[in-house]
C-alpha cells in the first residue's frame, strides 16, 4: 500500500517478522529451524526486526485485546473508514 502510494496505512507498527523458518526434524530428537525465506517490501525493503510504521498511529487497546472483536469499539478501524471517506468526498 505504502510503495504503490494507494492509501494509508493505520493502527500500530507491525512486528516486524520479515522471515519464513521450517522446523528439520533431525531425527535424533532434536530439531534444526532454518530460514527459509524473506519477505519485502514491493520497493525491496527487508521489514525483518524493524516493522512498517503506520502512516497515522492509533493504538489498540488493550482491555479490549481479549475480548471478541467488535468493529464499533475499534479505533484503528473507525479511523482507517474516516480518512477512506474523507478520500473520496
Amino acid at each position: 500500500v505504502r510503495d504503490y502510494k494507494i492509501g494509508t496505512l493505520v493502527g500500530e507498527k507491525t512486528y516486524g517478522k520479515g522471515v519464513v523458518q521450517t522446523v528439520l526434524d533431525t531425527g535424533n530428537g532434536t530439531a534444526l529451524k532454518v530460514t527459509i525465506s524473506k519477505y519485502y517490501t514491493p520497493n525491496g525493503e527487508n521489514i525483518h526486526k524493524k516493522g512498517i510504521k503506520p502512516d497515522v498511529k492509533v493504538e489498540y487497546p488493550e482491555s479490549l485485546r481479549n475480548s471478541p472483536y467488535d468493529r464499533n469499539k475499534d479505533p484503528q478501524f473507525s479511523k482507517a473508514l474516516e480518512i477512506a471517506k474523507n478520500k473520496v468526498k
